[in-house]
């Protein structure tokens, strides 16, 4: 049974990184192409043109169109203006 607890401790631990890693790496995605934003809770919610965006997991939200991905919503910041 220790296998078993070892395994989901380092899945935990592998998600935990990939957020982390996924969060800077959408924020210098954003920095590079000067999309400006404003941050919220330390950085992990973003307001981008008013659409809310989580980095660490890609997802965003403009009213009811809900979408994942930094470069969809890059995509859907130029389809609205």
């Amino acid at each position: 049974m220790g296998d078993l607890k070892d395994d989901f401790v380092a899945i935990k631990k592998y998600w935990k990184e990939k957020k982390s890693s996924n969060l800077e790496k959408s924020k210098k995605i954003l920095d590079d192409l000067g999309v400006d934003y404003q941050e919220y809770n330390m950085g992990i919610h973003l307001k981008v043109k008013g659409i809310d965006f989580w980095p660490s997991t890609g997802k965003w939200i403009d009213g009811k169109k809900h979408g994942r991905g930094v470069f969809n919503l890059i995509k859907r910041i130029k389809k609205i203006g």
